[in-house]
């Protein structure tokens, strides 16, 4: 079975193309997932996101947040639209599924899908869960997290 990044079974999953502005001029790791981008890769400048325009208010989470370049399959997922319509989802090889009520998100738990799979369930719009969500590889254990606040707003499975 082929191991994923969070971000890429994503992508994968809706049928988005990759995107990249630029190639790497060292090898370096990406923004918000971590994964490794080589010399020459396509990548996209940090100067050419909104990272640092303030708006972005989850830079803790951020895999490498001092990091120079988002990675191809980062990108595509960082749109305004994205993270609006798909913020609670389940996330398989044959697609993506709405989480839409109490009843989907019981269902899921009480039977999970094959896997490889992953779910995220974000009550608030516009959360970067993507890359902080494992992508579950085990039919018996599934991690929870609650995000880092006074009271959880939100959970990645």
């Amino acid at each position: 079975m082929k191991p994923y990044r969070p971000s890429a079974f994503v992508r994968e999953a809706l049928g988005i193309a990759p995107i990249a502005m630029a190639v790497a001029p060292y090898d370096t790791h990406c923004i918000l997932c971590g994964s490794g981008i080589s010399a020459g890769a396509p990548c996209t400048p940090r100067a050419e996101t909104n990272f640092d325009a303030g708006t972005f208010n989850d830079v803790p989470s951020a895999q490498n947040r001092t990091g120079s370049f988002l990675c191809p399959d980062c990108l595509p997922l960082w749109r305004k639209e994205f993270l609006q319509s798909y913020s609670k989802m389940l996330v398989t090889p044959e697609g993506m599924f709405k989480i839409a009520s109490n009843l989907d998100a019981a269902s899921f738990l009480l039977a999970p899908p094959e896997t490889p799979f992953m779910a995220y369930i974000s009550n608030a719009q516009q959360q970067h869960l993507i890359w902080r969500t494992p992508v579950n590889y085990s039919p018996s254990a599934s991690r929870c997290d609650s995000a880092p606040v006074c009271s959880p707003s939100a959970m990645t499975c």
